[in-house]
């Protein structure tokens, strides 16, 4: 019997485009898939509605990214570590 692969909805929090939870997002989403995950990166709504649609879903909230003090558009890629950990969360949140 072949394993199913685990999947990935990457949803970003940020009402901004190209904003640095939709770079860390990208990093976290290529660490699952790197992991043989099926990713999709559909929605970008604010976290509340996000947290409704989860519960509404019956999906479990599998934890966020947060960096304090990187608020510039772009900033985040002057992190490498945080890009990092963002797909080692990626890579993490598929093995089971």
């Amino acid at each position: 019997m072949a394993s199913l692969k685990p999947k990935v909805l990457g949803i970003a929090g940020s009402p901004r485009r190209n904003s640095n939870t939709e770079l860390l997002l990208q990093q976290a989403v290529a660490g699952a898939s790197s992991q043989g995950a099926e990713t999709r990166d559909l929605f970008h709504h604010a976290m509340a509605t996000v947290k409704s649609w989860f519960i509404i879903l019956g999906v479990t909230y599998a934890g966020d990214l947060l960096f304090p003090g990187v608020d510039k558009k772009g900033a985040i890629v002057q992190h490498p570590a945080a890009l990092r950990e963002a797909f080692h969360a990626g890579q993490t949140l598929v093995q089971v």
